[in-house]
C-alpha cells in the first residue's frame, strides 16, 4: 500500500470517527431525551413529534450526508497527499537519475520553509558533496597514476641502461635509481596519508601545540643547516584538541616548504605559536620569491609544482605537489583552519588556528 492510500485512508477514518462522534453526542445529549410517547396541546392537536418520528426523518438523511462527507473527504485527502507527497516524488526521481550516473541533478525546491523544503535542501546538499567528492577523486586517481608512471618509467629506463654492456657499475646511475625510488616510495606514502586524513576517522587528544611544533621543527634542523636557512622559532605552550601525529605532519610540511622554497642565500624561516582570544594561532613564513595570490590558492591543490618557486640552492629536491595540499586537509580533519598568502617581500606566509582548550583531559 503507497504513502498516498494510506495517508488517505487515515485523513478519511478522521473524517469517519468525527461523524460518528457528532452523531453519538447528538443523540445523548438531544435525541434520547424526546418522549416516545406523542404530547398534545390542549386543543388536542399533535403538538411535538415522538423520537421514533424524529428518527425516522433524521436517520437517512444524515447516512446520505455522511456518505457524501466520506466521499469528499476521501477525494480531498487523495489530492491534499498527493500534494503533500509532491517533494518525496521529486526526490525519488532525482535519485534514481544519479544512481544513473547524472550527479548533476538536484531536487531545487521552492516556496515557503518548513519539513519538506528543509529536506530537500539537505538532499541537494549532499549531492553537492557526492558530485565534489566524485570529481576530486576522479582527479585525484589520475593525477597520481601520471605522477607514480613517472618514476616507474624512469626507473626502468635507469634499468636498461644498466644492462648494458658500456654502463658497468657506474655509481651515478646507481644514485640516479636510489632517488628515482625514493621518491615513489615517497609518493606512495603521501597517497597513503592523504587517503587517511580524508577518509579515516582520527582519534584527537588534547595535547600541548608547541611541543608537537618544537618537534617538527627539530627533524628538520639539519636540512635547513644544509641548505642555509635560518630558523628562528618562538612558541608558547597552548593546549588544543587534536592528532599529534597529523599536526606533526602538518607542521613538517609546512615547515619543509619554507625551507626548501627559500631563497638561495641568506634564507630565513620564521615560526611562531600565539595564542589569540580562544585561538591558537601558528604562523610559518619564509623568504623567497614574490608569489601573487593566484599561484598561491593553486599550491592547495593536488600535484601543483611550478618552476616560478625559487628552490634554495640547486633544484635537487623536485618535490611532490603534495606537500600543501595535504596540509590544508590535514587542517580540515582537525577542525583547524589553513590560510595561505604571499608573504611581503616575497616568500610564503602559512597561519594555522586551532581552537583551544583549557584544561587536560
Amino acid at each position: 500500500m503507497s504513502t498516498k492510500v494510506q495517508l488517505s485512508l487515515v485523513f478519511t477514518g478522521i473524517l469517519v470517527v468525527s461523524c460518528a462522534l457528532v452523531l453519538f453526542i447528538v443523540w445523548a445529549f438531544l435525541i434520547r431525551y424526546i418522549p416516545n410517547e406523542a404530547m398534545y396541546t390542549w386543543d388536542g392537536n399533535n403538538f411535538v413529534p415522538t423520537r421514533r418520528d424524529v428518527l425516522r426523518e433524521f436517520v437517512p438523511r444524515v447516512t446520505v450526508a455522511v456518505a457524501v462527507l466520506v466521499g469528499i473527504g476521501l477525494l480531498v485527502a487523495w489530492f491534499a497527499s498527493f500534494r503533500l507527497l509532491a517533494p518525496l516524488s521529486n526526490m525519488k526521481t532525482v535519485a534514481e537519475q544519479v544512481r544513473g550516473g547524472d550527479l548533476s541533478r538536484r531536487v531545487n525546491l521552492t516556496g515557503s520553509e518548513n519539513e519538506m523544503t528543509v529536506l530537500a535542501d539537505s538532499f541537494d546538499t549532499m549531492l553537492d558533496r557526492l558530485e565534489s567528492l566524485l570529481h576530486s577523486q576522479q582527479a585525484f586517481v589520475a593525477n597520481a597514476s601520471h605522477e607514480l608512471r613517472t618514476p616507474l618509467a624512469a626507473t626502468r629506463a635507469l634499468l636498461e641502461n644498466a644492462k648494458s654492456a658500456d654502463a658497468g657499475a657506474d655509481p651515478d646511475l646507481i644514485d640516479k635509481l636510489t632517488g628515482v625510488n625514493e621518491r615513489a616510495i615517497a609518493l606512495v606514502d603521501a597517497l597513503l596519508l592523504l587517503h587517511e586524513v580524508e577518509f579515516t576517522e582520527i582519534e584527537r587528544r588534547v595535547s600541548d601545540l608547541s611541543l608537537v611544533v618544537e618537534e617538527s621543527v627539530e627533524e628538520l634542523i639539519p636540512l635547513a643547516s644544509k641548505r642555509g636557512v635560518e630558523v628562528r622559532l618562538d612558541v608558547d605552550s597552548v593546549m588544543v584538541l587534536a592528532s599529534e601525529p597529523l599536526v606533526h605532519q602538518l607542521v613538517s610540511n609546512l615547515v619543509q616548504n619554507a625551507i626548501v622554497h627559500n631563497v638561495a642565500v641568506g634564507g630565513v624561516l620564521d615560526v611562531t605559536l600565539t595564542r589569540e582570544a580562544d585561538s591558537a594561532v601558528l604562523v610559518v613564513e619564509n623568504t623567497g620569491a614574490e608569489l601573487d595570490a593566484e599561484f598561491v590558492a593553486q599550491t592547495r591543490e593536488l600535484f601543483v609544482r611550478r618552476g616560478e618557486r625559487v628552490r634554495a640552492q640547486g633544484s635537487d629536491h623536485a618535490g611532490l605537489g603534495l606537500g600543501l595540499a595535504i596540509a590544508e586537509r590535514i587542517a580540515a580533519s582537525q577542525e583547524a583552519h589553513l590560510d595561505l598568502r604571499p608573504r611581503a617581500g616575497g616568500g610564503l606566509r602559512a597561519v594555522v588556528t586551532f581552537a583551544v582548550v583549557d584544561q587536560l583531559a
